[in-house]
């Protein structure tokens, strides 16, 4: 099955929203992350000579600045061009201009079907928005959540 659409920044951030809600393993990362850019920080603030609650507030700042920027990642990557998104037996096929790519079913840890998309979401936390607009009906929508989640399934059986 086939289908064509172009996501927004809005797609983008939703997707990257829910990933987080429903991922521990990002979570961890992320707060690994803040933890490692804070004591960096500190180390670096010390030997400059700043100390006290200057430090740890310049520190906390710059922790935070850290993990926003990989918030902002998806942001800055976002492509606007219409994208073409094959479900196969096999995996998902994606076509944006002229960049292409292949996940296999066994890169995916879950499909989810919400009120405005369908989520595809890698077992490395990347994901695809499937928006609603993207269904030339509600039954499109339905095979295509059913198919995908059939092709999942599949893939998981020896």
């Amino acid at each position: 099955m086939i289908v064509k659409y172009r996501s927004t920044r809005a797609d983008v951030w939703r997707a990257y929203a829910r990933v987080w809600r429903h991922s521990l393993p990002m979570k961890v990362i992320q707060l690994s992350i803040f933890v490692m850019a804070f004591v960096t920080a500190q180390s670096w603030l010390q030997n400059a000579g700043i100390h006290g609650g200057a430090q740890v507030v310049a520190a906390t700042l710059i922790g935070l600045a850290v993990v926003l920027g990989f918030v902002a990642y998806p942001q800055l990557r976002f492509k606007p061009e219409e994208r073409t998104l094959r479900i196969g037996a096999i995996g998902i096929s994606t076509t944006i201009g002229n960049r292409s790519g292949d996940i296999a079913w066994t890169k995916v840890a879950r499909i989810t079907p919400t009120s405005g998309a369908v989520y595809i979401v890698g077992t490395g936390g990347n994901s695809f928005t499937v928006p609603e607009r993207a269904f030339s009906s509600p039954a499109q929508r339905n095979e295509f959540i059913a198919l995908a989640t059939q092709f999942l399934k599949d893939s998981r059986e020896p």
